[in-house]
């Protein structure tokens, strides 16, 4: 056993060759930096599939939420193309007069109705100039008109998204809550008195769009002030200052409006300055068109002013707002936006909608109550006011994922704005028309409103594709709607109508279809109704002075329906013998004069229907029929008389 090693022999090892305690600790660190290295190799990857799974999450929500914006933009679009062919072929009497100044303008005869009176009596010197620019071009005049109101509508329709991301700050991005700002165009789309108003051939669909964007380009300047926003803001600005008489007194609101929001911190004072400085581009546009009027017209003051604006204000007026057909849930939406925008104000949010909404009612004091329908003078709050409902909806949406009391109480509150904006969208969609009080009294006080029917849907695509209306062939042989006024005078007198003149008022058509001079009975572009001191449209007895200086002239054809003057014509002895009444005495003609021969009267009918497009016909304001009716009288004209019966024998 010499030879062995026992296992227990206590003769020491080598050092040599034994290991010592440093080498046999290596194998240990290895296995554990082995070890901590597997740990972090599965933490790094779980990690990685955890960040690759909110990447594939969050590019889910997003992909969702691009698919919701796109079908909310889709449903938008349907419903304002639908309401926008629904109210397309209408028209109002007084988008003729624009056509009239626009053609006179076009044709190097200056601002004027009649050629020769150099007298303002358009509301827009910026509708007239883009009116003015297409006509020049070669354009249609209605046909142009309607492209620039459809143009406008869509205008407007992206701008109230603007405003509502910009200014009301709300739609959170990357969930549901960044489709809340399509709400309000949505809400715009559905308003039949916004669409209504953007087709009829007035400046309004103009007016409101500038109103919007210039809310959100003066917005970017005073949050964050640079050149070029001056001058786009400056030139949006400009252009809304000319847009309606009341556009300054708009500005001024959006002013007031963006010096009380102070969320981006800035002082009182700082912002103060910024909205004086943005101001200056609109102001001086407008004082040189002031200064213009002046130098061109001779006055200070549009025409207009001095037809329209009563004396006294007209708080009576404020309250179409919440009556005069007003439904419970528009009543509810306008209450409560009011409310909630002056909470808006105070919290320092926003400024402009509450400003925008005190500054409107100011104005309709002043002007009184419009007689004409849907609402036109409101339509501002109708945009801007259920915005303030939307920030609330915004607030509630975010708290929703909060306590569950919290959370039950902001769903209530969402459901509950849901049912009145949602309320409010299908009752508007489906209306038609909502008449003032005037309209309402002309219909024997029966209905505050009209609605969107199938026939009236039906009758509208007939006169886009250019066939008649079943109304056409109904129409009686005298009393042709709006028409009858144009045929009487087109039916009266032999003489060349650029050498005779018109007494009336609701005198655009006649204007347009004709040449005859017009004098103007409510005095819009008439200067001896201001001269005289018969001003504004109430009934004022007609001065003897006034009532020479209207029939000191050659006349064709007059209507005069209020007694202020058919009852001095009817008792003066000498006017009596030089007029001869048709059809009682407010459609007159002077006696002796000789009537215009069949094929006259054909040509003039002819030179008429030229001033239309060929590929429309416009109905009036009601959907009543326009153009149609011209061809329908045409042809009672050009009809051989009925035979005279014989009385039977006895």
């Amino acid at each position: 056993m010499d030879g062995g090693r026992s296992l227990h022999s206590s003769k020491p090892r080598d050092p040599k060759i034994s290991p010592g305690p440093e080498i046999l600790e290596i194998p240990a660190k290895a296995a554990n930096a082995a070890s901590a290295a597997r740990v972090a190799n599965a933490a790094r990857a779980a990690r990685v599939a955890s960040a690759a799974g909110a990447a594939t999450g969050s590019c889910s929500i997003r992909s969702q939420m691009k698919a919701w914006r796109c079908a909310a933009v889709g449903v938008i679009a349907v419903v304002a193309i639908v309401q926008i062919l629904y109210y397309f072929p209408r028209a109002i009497d007084d988008m003729f007069i624009y056509l009239r100044y626009a053609e006179n303008a076009a044709s190097g005869n200056g601002l004027v109705y009649n050629v020769g009176e150099q007298v303002e009596g358009f509301s827009s010197p910026a509708w007239l100039g883009l009116l003015t620019i297409g006509i020049w071009v070669g354009f249609n005049p209605i046909t142009w008109s309607k492209l620039l109101a459809v143009g406008s509508l869509v205008a407007l329709l992206f701008g109230q998204h603007r405003f509502a991301r910009e200014r009301l700050r709300i739609g959170q991005v990357g969930s549901w809550r960044g489709l809340l700002p399509l709400l309000l165009p949505a809400l715009t789309a559905c308003c039949s008195y916004a669409m209504c108003w953007g087709m009829l051939g007035l400046e309004t669909p103009l007016y409101l769009a500038l109103m919007v964007w210039s809310a959100v380009t003066f917005g970017r300047y005073v949050d964050r002030p640079s050149r070029r926003r001056l001058v786009i803001s400056g030139a949006v600005c400009g252009a809304f200052a000319l847009s309606r008489p009341e556009s300054s007194l708009m500005l001024a609101a959006i002013g007031a409006g963006l010096v009380l929001a102070r969320s981006d911190g800035t002082d009182l004072r700082t912002r103060a300055m910024r909205v004086v400085v943005g101001a200056i581009p609109a102001a001086a546009s407008f004082l040189a068109y002031v200064v213009f009027r002046r130098a061109y017209f001779g006055l200070w003051l549009p025409e207009t002013y001095y037809a329209k604006v009563p004396a006294s204000w007209q708080a009576r007026s404020l309250l179409q707002l919440v009556g005069d057909g007003a439904s419970l849930p528009e009543v509810v939406v306008m209450c409560g936006g009011l409310l909630l925008a002056a909470v808006m104000a105070w919290r320092r949010r926003d400024g402009v909608v509450i400003a925008l909404a005190l500054a409107t009612g100011v104005y309709i004091s002043k002007a009184g109550v419009d007689w004409m329908p849907s609402v036109r003078l409101w339509v501002p709050l109708y945009l801007l006011v259920p915005g303030a409902w939307l920030v609330l909806a915004d607030e509630l949406a975010g708290r929703a994922g909060g306590p569950r009391a919290r959370r039950r109480i902001a769903i209530a509150g969402l459901v509950a704005i849901a049912l009145v904006l949602g309320g409010t969208m299908l009752h508007q969609l489906g209306t038609d028309m909502r008449y003032s009080i005037y309209g309402f009294r002309a219909r024997g006080s029966k209905s505050w409103t009209s609605s969107k029917s199938a026939a009236r849907l039906h009758n509208s695509w007939l006169s886009l594709t250019h066939e008649w209306t079943p109304e056409v062939s109904k129409l009686d042989r005298f009393n042709m709607g709006m028409l009858t006024q144009t045929y009487r005078l087109i039916e009266s007198d032999a003489r060349p109508l650029e050498d005779t003149w018109f007494i009336g008022h609701d005198i655009g058509l006649v204007g347009y279809v004709t040449p005859v001079k017009v004098w103007e009975t409510p005095g819009l572009f008439t200067r001896d109704i201001r001269i005289h001191g018969n001003t504004g449209i109430q009934s004022q007895p007609v001065t003897p002075a006034l009532l020479n200086a209207a029939i000191n002239r050659p006349i064709a054809m007059t209507e005069l329906f209020a007694n202020e003057w058919t009852t001095p014509i009817a008792r003066d002895p000498v006017l009596s013998q030089r007029f001869e009444p048709t059809g009682g005495w407010a459609y007159l003609r002077e006696r002796g004069a000789a009537r215009p021969s069949q094929q006259q009267i054909l040509e003039r009918y002819q030179a008429a229907l030229d001033k239309f497009p060929s590929w429309l016909y416009l109905t009036d304001m009601y959907g009543g029929p326009l153009t149609a009716a011209f061809e329908r009288r045409a042809r009672v004209v050009a009809e051989p008389p009925p035979p005279p019966t014989t009385p039977p024998p006895r």
